[in-house]
This record gives structure tokens, sequence and C-alpha cells, in this order.
């Protein structure tokens, strides 16, 4: 540092001293401004300093940005923000797992924001779904956002839910409160409109519970049992009320009756009885019995006439019929439809259809192009094969069939 010398006392000072420390005499430099011009020169010295470090740091500045700008993260984001979707996807070939990391962080946060912009009634529906696809389109392939899957699950139930209060509110309006409660149901505790649905649910319940009580009661008096056990059940379904229970019990014994009487009815109309007659479009019939039998007879047996054998090892039942054409030229005699011979745990799927004319000695095989000429009375037999042992055992032999249409059964054990 450069020092002047006191011309007072000959002592050495430091620059910039106005007084010498020695003597207190005034320095002459000082006072001449010799100080101020090295002052003034320190200054720019100074400047030149502060000049050079601004540049510097305003170097630095530009390549943190330019590298920050570039980085995979920022691209991702502009890329984002300007929908460019397909750059997102082709560029995560060259992400690290950290570069995902962060990328699938970013989509997180989007995500839930989204849903929190839908919950609060910020946004549509339909601008949620786009939003959230865009999020599931700029996901990696076969790498799932879990926040994503949550987020879209939730949206759409609470789509749902606010769909189903409105279906509930217009069911409500037209006095359709059976449908409103099933929709107001539907509502869930997310939904700003739960506590009213609650509400009303409560309120419409007993109504709608008792509304059925009294259809159910009004079918049973009708006898339209089914139809009773059907609205008392749904009344349940409302209220746990003892009377409802009662009715319901009332409903069940009475229909259960209902269904074992219509069964009977339905098989005494088809059980074959020796004389029951049925009649079609084109036949009068007239069922004459059934039994067991080695051989099949014609209706004439003096003289020489024609029967069918039973093989062996094997038994006929055979069933035995009359039969009246009407006086239709065209009354095919192969009448015999769905057969079935049930004879214990087996079932025999085929018959054997024969004719033979009133007076005549001569069996005949019955074809699909056989006729009865009008007005001409046949003898019938429809014959099934078993086992030779079903004489001598007490297993039940049940046969059903359709007979030109119509449902026959014979308990023939």
């Amino acid at each position: 540092m450069k020092k002047y010398i006191c011309k007072n006392c000959g002592y050495r000072v430091k620059n910039n001293v106005r007084y010498c420390p020695e003597c207190g005499a005034e320095i002459q430099e000082y006072k001449s401004g010799g100080f101020k011009s090295n002052k003034i020169l320190d200054k720019i010295k100074t400047i030149k300093k502060r000049y050079i470090l601004c540049s510097l740091i305003v170097v630095i500045a530009v390549i943190i940005f330019i590298v920050i700008y570039n980085n995979k993260y920022n691209i991702f984001i502009r890329n984002y923000k300007n929908d460019n979707t397909d750059a997102i996807r082709s560029n995560y070939d060259n992400y690290s797992d950290k570069d995902i990391e962060k990328v699938y962080d970013y989509l997180s946060r989007q995500a839930v924001k989204i849903k929190d912009n839908y919950v609060n009634e910020k946004t549509t529906y339909e601008d949620t779904k786009s939003q959230l696809n865009k999020i599931g389109i700029s996901c990696k392939t076969g790498k799932t956002l879990t926040d994503y899957i949550n987020c879209v699950n939730e949206v759409e139930k609470l789509h749902n839910s606010r769909e189903a209060f409105k279906i509930a509110e217009d069911f409500y309006s037209k006095n359709n409160y059976e449908k409103a409660i099933e929709n107001y149901k539907k509502v869930i505790d997310s939904d700003g409109n739960y506590t009213e649905s609650q509400a009303k649910i409560e309120a419409l319940t007993p109504n709608v519970a008792q509304n059925f009580y009294d259809k159910a009661k009004n079918a049973y008096d009708k006898e339209d049992y089914s139809s009773a056990l059907n609205y008392i059940d749904t009344a349940i379904k409302y209220s746990d009320k003892s009377d409802y229970e009662e009715m319901k019990q009332m409903c069940v014994d009475a229909n259960e009756k209902a269904i074992a009487d219509k069964a009977e009815a339905d098989r005494q109309k088809k059980l074959l009885v020796p004389g029951k007659e049925i009649s079609t479009t084109k036949f009068d019939i007239e069922y004459q019995g059934a039994g067991f039998d080695t051989r099949v007879l014609p209706e004439k047996t003096s003289g020489a006439y024609s029967y069918k054998e039973c093989p062996n090892d094997s038994i006929f039942i055979d069933m035995r019929f009359y039969i009246a054409n009407k006086s239709d030229y065209n009354a095919n005699i192969d009448l015999v439809k769905n057969f079935k011979a049930t004879y214990g745990s087996k079932n025999y799927n085929s018959c054997s259809q024969w004719y033979c004319e009133i007076g005549n000695t001569s069996l005949r095989n019955i074809y699909s192009s056989i006729n009865i000429e009008p007005l001409k009375k046949v003898v019938y037999h429809l014959v099934v094969t078993l086992p030779y042992e079903a004489i001598n055992t007490d297993e039940s032999i049940n046969i059903t069939f359709k007979l030109d249409g119509q449902e026959q059964l014979l308990e023939f054990r």
C-alpha cells in the first residue's frame, strides 16, 4: 500500500490519512488532492471488476436457463401443455426410471386436481373425462398410474351418483316413489346430494311399503296369489312390520296350494284313463287302455291274421286307441311327437306305431305318409319296448307324449 511522509515530523503515514498520527500536522498530499485521484482510479477498477462479474453471472444464468429449459422434464411439461401426447409417448424410450418417476408425479398431481375440480363442480363431466383421458394417453404403455385409475373410478362413481339423483328427482316429481327410492339409494356419500337423498328415502319408505301391502292384500282377495306374494315381498323390503310378515305367510300358503291344484288339474287333463276322449282338429280319439304283451294283435284274430312279436328278453307296453277321421282327406295318422317312457331311472325315447282297420286281420306300420280315409275308424297301437324284467319289478313306469299336438300322460305303474 502506498505511504506518504509527513513534512512536519517525517513520520510515514498511510494513504488516505489527512492528519499525521505522530504530530497532528495536515498531510500536504491529501490537501493538494493527490489522494482523491487515487480514489477515482480505485473506483474505476472496482467498476471494471463488477462489470466483469455481472457479465459472468449473466453468461452462467443463460447457460443454466438453456440447460433447464431443454431438460427432459421441462420438455415433457411443454408437450403436455401443448397436448402433444404423441411426442410424450415417443420420448419415454429416452427416459430413465427417475425421469419417469418425476413425470408420473406430475401426472398424479394433475389427475387429483382434475378430480377435485369435478367434485367441487368447477368442471363438467365431459371436460373432466377429456382431461383425464389426456393423462391416460400421456402414460407410458404398460406402466399403470394408480392415481389416474383411482381418479377415473371416483369421477365415474360420482357422475353415476349425480345422474341417479337427477333420475330420482324426476320420479319423485311424478309421484313414482318406488323408483325414486331405488335411485336415491344409488347416491353415494361423497355426493353433495347424499344428505337430501337419505332424507327423502326415510320420508318415502313407509308410504311405499304400505302401498305394496295394499296391493298384496287386493291381489290376495282376488286369488292372484303369485302377484300377492311379489307385492308383499316388495313391501317387506321397505319395512319389517309384523303385519307384513303375517300377510306373506298367508300368500305363501295360498300360492303353494294354488300351484299344487294347478299341477293336479294339468295332470288330470293329460292323464290317460280307459274311455278318455280326445278331440283334435282332424280326429276323434278314444283311449282304450294299455298292458304288457309279447305280441301286438290286429282288431280281428279269427282265421289268418298278422301281428308284431316282441324281441327276446323284452316286453311290449301296448297302448290302444280308436281313431276316427272327422272328414279330412289329408288326415295323417303319424300323430305322436316328443315320446318319452321312464322306467325307474332309465329313459326310452323311441316307440312303434301300428294300426288296423275295424274288422280287419291285418296290422300295418304307420309312416309319415299314411292317411286315414275320411269318416273311417281304425284301431291305433302306440308301443314301447322295455326289458322283460319290467314285468316283475315295482319300478314306476310313466309315459308322456303329444298326440296330435295334445300332451298325454300314462301312469302305467
